[in-house]
């Protein structure tokens, strides 16, 4: 089974010709002081020929040889193309294959949708298609999914995400492959622009599985009644074979005041309906001041919301968000004082500062200081970057690392 689709991949990743337009590629690696020797690199090889592009991607870690992935992405004859190939070096193993196809016919888009895992990943082996139909008639956009024992991803369905157990790094992909065998595994219309009464944009999903009907889902969104623009209401009714479900979501917007944000949210009850409160769990504010950036956050109810680290934003985000996102966060500290700096550099490109200061609950540290984190982007060409970063905590040095980034 495994053999299947990716050969056929593997068929289409490497039908290019041998020579091209033009070959380009990134390579960043960094080399890890402290607390341990360590290096790290991710190397992005890609080629470009007519309407399509190879691309290859390794990443490398302390651990092994992580990921290797393999990509072509373009159009041929009208047809658009997108294929991916995942591997896994350390175990020599195939994890993951999909292939998309996506076409214009008589004013409809038609998107062909099929994947495979193998055995060497939890929850295969399992291979699957769909086939996705979207178009717009009178103004009522629709989207048809047919099942052929896979999922794709949308407001409702998360694709599937592949994840290394040594490191906890993951690759995310758009098709799951649901089961092993053919046939239809389900079918989801989704019709968009309809009016009901007075509301209009209301959203209706009906899905039928392979043991027939599953639900019917009504939604409407940011719904004000005019009590005010800063609180909304959606609504979700759910038909299902034996029960009905009401789901009535408040929303807040507060909006920006100058420099100052109020990050907010409503306070539900008990009682089905019921709100009793308004809860400001975060407070940030910005502003510029020529190259120099500044930045504040302060996390209000630590039990439910976090800043997240710098590689995902450095934002507020709630706790069961960033994890069901795989966003990593700082449990430990509510609040963040940043200062960024930007300025012109060698052969018109940008050099970039960013201090961060992180602050913690409890006694005994000056303003109750946590940790500090510095990154110093310098380049030196056009095409090669290099870069150091600090972290400091209480107990000391941290992480120190020195850095590069080389494209061509």
């Amino acid at each position: 089974m495994r053999a299947t689709l990716a050969a056929m991949l593997a068929l289409a990743l490497t039908s290019v010709p041998a020579w091209g337009t033009w070959f380009s590629g990134t390579w960043e690696g960094e080399l890890t002081l402290v607390p341990s020797l360590e290096f790290s690199s991710f190397l992005t090889l890609s080629y470009a020929w007519g309407g399509l592009e190879l691309r290859s991607a390794s990443e490398l870690h302390p651990v092994g040889f992580i990921w290797q992935e393999f990509g072509l992405v373009g159009a041929w004859q009208g047809i658009g193309l997108q294929a991916d190939l995942l591997f896994g070096p350390s175990t020599v193993d195939y994890l993951y294959g999909q292939l998309i196809l996506t076409a214009r016919v008589a004013g409809l888009e038609v998107e062909l949708y099929t994947a495979q895992l193998s055995d060497a990943v939890l929850g295969g082996p399992a291979k699957g298609s769909a086939i996705r139909v979207a178009g717009n008639v009178g103004g009522i956009g629709f989207v048809n999914v047919l099942e052929l024992g896979a999922r794709i991803e949308d407001e409702e369905f998360p694709g599937i995400t592949i994840y290394h157990s040594a490191t906890g790094l993951s690759r995310h992909y758009v098709t799951n492959p649901m089961v092993a065998g053919a046939g239809s595994t389900g079918d989801k219309l989704t019709l968009t622009g309809l009016s009901l009464c007075c509301v209009e944009d209301v959203k209706a999903v009906f899905y039928l599985a392979k043991t027939g009907f599953s639900y019917f889902k009504v939604e409407l969104s940011g719904i004000d009644f005019e009590i005010s623009p800063v609180l909304t209401f959606d609504i979700e009714v759910v038909f299902q074979v034996q029960t009905k479900s009401l789901v009535l979501t408040p929303r807040v917007n507060l909006g920006k005041q100058g420099c100052i944000d109020l990050y907010a949210a409503v306070v539900t009850g008990m009682a089905p309906g019921e709100l009793s409160g308004l809860e400001v769990y975060g407070l940030g504010f910005g502003c510029e001041l020529g190259a120099m950036s500044l930045k504040g956050l302060a996390v209000l109810d630590t039990g439910k919301y976090a800043i997240t680290t710098e590689e995902y934003g450095s934002v507020i985000e709630a706790v069961s968000e960033a994890v069901e996102q795989g966003h990593e966060y700082y449990p430990d500290y509510w609040e963040l004082i940043s200062i960024m700096v930007e300025g012109p550099a060698c052969c018109g490109e940008i050099y970039s500062f960013l201090a961060n200061a992180y602050f913690e609950e409890g006694p005994g540290k000056l303003f109750g200081w946590g940790m500090t984190y510095l990154k110093l982007v310098v380049p030196l060409s056009s095409k090669v970057k290099l870069a150091g970063e600090i972290k400091v905590t209480a107990t000391g040095l941290e992480k120190l690392a020195l850095g590069f980034s080389l494209n061509w």
